[in-house]
């Protein structure tokens, strides 16, 4: 099972032609992984303020399946593909309508800052179980 986000494609987002720039699906995978996130009860600012940690991306990559043009409206569905102690990979996959056009994946990392130094920690469970939760993850 996966999460589902929709959105609808912007003028902004397309080229002359009015083809989406393929860089646009790097900045809808994020918005879904925040999507994702505040569903799960751990936006940003929660996160922050709960465990003193962030989860920064630290590997992506996105491949075009088929084009999308001005005003088409994308889901993207999110799942927790891997956890790890330290990290956790998403899988991305971006439809409009029943057609795919995109999938992608993010590797990101449990973060804390300590003395102007960003390392990387064991995520906590109740973060992991929240995600699972809400996105169909394996913990």
């Amino acid at each position: 099972m996966a999460w589902s986000f929709r959105l609808r494609v912007a003028w902004d987002e397309c080229d002359p032609d009015g083809v989406v720039h393929t860089a646009d699906y790097f900045r809808w995978m994020d918005r879904a992984m925040h999507a994702l996130m505040l569903a799960a009860g751990f936006g940003h600012h929660a996160t922050v303020a709960m465990f003193g940690a962030y989860a920064p991306i630290v590997e992506a990559s996105v491949s075009a399946k088929a084009p999308l043009t001005f005003d088409d409206e994308v889901s993207v569905e999110t799942e927790v593909v891997h956890w790890g102690h330290r990290s956790f990979r998403i899988q991305f996959r971006g439809f409009h309508g029943s057609t795919l056009v995109f999938e992608g994946m993010e590797a990101r990392v449990w973060a804390v800052i300590e003395d102007g130094q960003v390392r990387t920690t064991r995520i906590p469970d109740e973060f992991r179980l929240a995600l699972t939760a809400a996105a169909g993850a394996t913990p």
